[in-house]
């Protein structure tokens, strides 16, 4: 089988999610994100892999015998399930940003189960208490929380991180969002890809190196832009952030073809630039609170 740009990044994105979904003899350590409101730049510079919760259609047993129905969604879901079956083999923390009121109750949650004693090899739980107010000191309050986050994840590797190794992974993950935007802008006016097919392309941002994703992005947006434009009523994703494509896939069924997502996942990915004048820090905290 001939593998090309786009068979790449979906393959990643399909063998993307929860650490609990992974080899278990895979030896990288990695950060579980419940949420990408977390920089991914901090998780890379304290030299993790990031991995983000993601849903699946799979049931939940375990968790929803403690999890209230319709308030958590299937990432949480999925994610508590891991949590609570001993699953969660490779993570060393798991990352909880406070972003909305499940990931929040979420948080609690996954505390009960420790103090329960039910979750006995569940790895420390971080709440990232990022601010979404617009206060005077909101800026200051959420660039000290990433100081502490990343002198968190460099303890466990006993690592120390400048700032210029900062804006260097500030750097490569911009060269990933402006191929992301490339990708993006394929969707636009007369679509010339479905949303079932580039939504894997542009997730993909979330899990693999930024040279490589902006390397094989840039060449999937160059194959994409020779084919014909799509005809059909365009349609937009809004509401609750999809992480998947089965509705991409059920609409796109019907003749429509789905052209963007309000979310994290795709739009999110292929925002804008994090702009770094002085402190990087600043910069991040800012990117985070603008994208949740």
């Amino acid at each position: 089988v001939r593998t090309t740009p786009i068979s790449l990044l979906t393959a990643a994105f399909e063998q993307s999610g929860i650490a609990a979904e992974r080899d278990a003899k895979q030896k990288r350590r990695e950060v579980l994100l419940s949420w990408p409101s977390v920089p991914i730049e901090i998780v890379r510079a304290s030299g993790l892999g990031p991995i983000l919760a993601r849903g699946s259609l799979s049931a939940t047993p375990t968790a929803d015998a403690y999890l209230e129905p319709a308030i958590f969604p299937s990432r949480l879901r999925t994610l508590a399930e891991a949590a609570l079956t001993g699953r969660l083999t490779n993570a060393v923390r798991i990352i909880v940003p406070r972003t909305s009121d499940a990931d929040y109750k979420f948080f609690l949650y996954l505390r009960e189960f420790v103090r329960l004693g039910i979750a006995p090899t569940l790895p420390p739980v971080l709440l990232f208490d990022l601010l979404q107010s617009q206060g005077p000191d909101v800026r200051s309050y959420n660039a000290a929380r990433l100081r502490d986050l990343l002198d968190e994840l460099t303890s466990i590797n006993d690592r120390m991180v400048t700032l210029d190794d900062l804006r260097h992974e500030i750097e490569r993950a911009n060269a990933a969002r402006a191929a992301g935007r490339r990708l993006m802008s394929l969707r636009r006016g007369r679509p010339r890809i479905r949303g079932s097919e580039v939504f894997p392309l542009l997730r993909a941002f979330w899990c693999v190196d930024p040279e490589a994703y902006a390397t094989l992005a840039t060449a999937a947006a160059d194959e994409i832009a020779k084919r014909p434009a799509l005809t059909g009523p365009r349609v937009l994703l809004a509401g609750a952030p999809v992480d998947g494509t089965a509705l991409h896939s059920a609409i796109e069924a019907r003749g429509a073809v789905v052209v963007s997502e309000i979310g994290p996942w795709t739009s999110g990915a292929a925002g804008p630039d994090v702009v770094c004048d002085d402190d990087p820090m600043t910069a991040l905290a800012g990117k985070c609170c603008a994208d949740a």
